[in-house]
């Protein structure tokens, strides 16, 4: 953008937030001015290929997700909970948009009332395949954002990816499990009279889904702390994952709005529209996971330059203290 076409006073105006950016940090930036984060933020968005690196992790995941699904599903069924099945219906389709929970619900409810072993260890094995496979997809992504060669071995990387994917299955399964027994809790609640104002039951539902929230914090903090092959000095809890659960969450409940508002893909592609719709869900999370990891590497990035221009003055300062300027010598003579 040319500033010269923009009039004087958006010209100072920019001025003033430049000079403030130079000057002001922000918490979880580790000190590092706005200005030297967001140059490189920029940089890495325009020269990172994002968008080719989100349609490879795409394809990943997209292949590991009926897998993982069937093996879930057919889990379900052992499960000895009364009404386990029926609440887990009840809240996918609260999560799904109402035309792609129409097309599915018939094949959920016949995986999750029938019991099949050889279903159940088939779906475990190629779960566990394919999503290893995602995880590793992942952790060669995020290593091209941070400049870092893999120096670990592929065994090392493979068990570091299960184990990831051992640790997000976990944490699926217990946030699934809140939210369902959480249901049952505010029914009881009801029952007995303890929670009857509208405005109790509505705080308590609202702290389902910051509980929800929370565990899609500690997913993204485990896959950026643990997964690159150089960790450098992330912090567990880091701006990035904070910033792509935020925009994952934004992402999901606007990308649902729109498909039982607006979408018309099962009209257009018929049952396929479900698969598309899923398709471009996973590319734009994919996308927003990078963009989370390459907010990491940039504060990291700019705590280096910073360091580096630090190093410099002082080496400058040393060697004009032991070697004068030749001015300062002609003087004396």
């Amino acid at each position: 953008m040319n500033r010269k076409l923009l009039p004087s006073w958006v010209n100072r105006r920019l001025n003033q937030w430049l000079v403030r950016a130079k000057k002001i940090s922000l918490p979880g930036l580790q000190q590092v001015p706005v200005y030297d984060v967001g140059v490189f933020y920029v940089n890495g968005i325009a020269n990172g290929a994002l968008g080719v690196r989100a349609s490879g992790i795409s394809f990943n995941f997209f292949m590991s997700l009926f897998p993982s699904i069937i093996f879930l599903f057919t889990l379900i069924p052992f499960v000895p909970i009364p009404n386990f099945q029926d609440e887990l219906m009840h809240l996918i389709q609260e999560v799904l948009p109402s035309n792609t929970f129409q097309v599915v619900e018939s094949t959920i409810l016949d995986i999750t009332t029938k019991r099949r072993l050889s279903l159940l260890s088939f779906g475990f094995l190629a779960a566990l395949f394919f999503s290893t496979n995602g995880i590793s997809a992942l952790i060669a992504s995020f290593n091209a954002s941070a400049n870092a060669f893999e120096s670990r071995s592929w065994l090392s990387m493979q068990f570091i990816a299960m184990v990831l994917v051992v640790i997000l299955f976990g944490l699926t399964t217990i946030a699934t499990g809140l939210i369902i027994f959480g249901k049952e809790i505010l029914k009881m609640l009801v029952a007995n009279g303890s929670m009857q104002s509208g405005l109790s039951q509505a705080l308590f539902l609202s702290g389902q889904w910051l509980v929800i929230l929370l565990f899609m914090l500690l997913s993204l903090s485990f896959l950026y702390y643990y997964a690159p092959s150089k960790r450098s000095n992330y912090r567990f809890f880091s701006p990035g994952a904070i910033m792509a659960t935020l925009l994952i969450t934004l992402l999901t409940l606007g990308f649902s709005y729109y498909l039982g508002h607006f979408g018309r893909y099962n009209k257009l592609y018929g049952s396929i529209g479900t698969l598309l719709a899923l398709l471009i869900w996973l590319n734009m999370s994919s996308f927003v996971l990078l963009l989370g990891f390459e907010l990491n590497v940039s504060i990291r990035n700019a705590q280096l330059g910073i360091k580096k221009d630090l190093e410099l003055s002082d080496s400058s300062q040393d060697y004009e203290r032991f070697y004068p300027k030749r001015e300062d010598l002609l003087k004396d003579t």
